[in-house]
């Protein structure tokens, strides 16, 4: 997920790769039988790594700092996504 976030950031990377990542990094996170606080917490430890943060802006706001608000937003989401999605995958087979 680093490479995907860094790709992001020179604007050589995609939304997909960078979905696809996440959905890879919790996948073994969860099969490391990793609780959701602490999947949540790795994955915002790598978004704070790559210079992101949460922020509680206006949504007139743009630029960089809106973009990567909303980077953050999707990944904590993807990331929660894959999280349960998995979980109910297991639990169906």
């Amino acid at each position: 997920m680093r490479r995907a976030l860094a790709a992001i950031a020179s604007g050589t990377g995609s939304q997909r790769e960078l979905q696809s990542a996440a959905h890879e990094l919790v996948v073994a996170l969860r099969q490391a039988n990793q609780p959701p606080e602490q999947m949540l917490l790795h994955i915002k430890e790598i978004l704070a790594e790559a210079g992101m943060r949460p922020t509680y802006a206006s949504p007139e706001m743009d630029g960089p700092l809106g973009d990567g608000a909303s980077i953050y937003r999707d990944v904590i989401a993807w990331s929660i996504r894959s999280y349960y999605d998995e979980s109910e995958g297991s639990a169906n087979q």
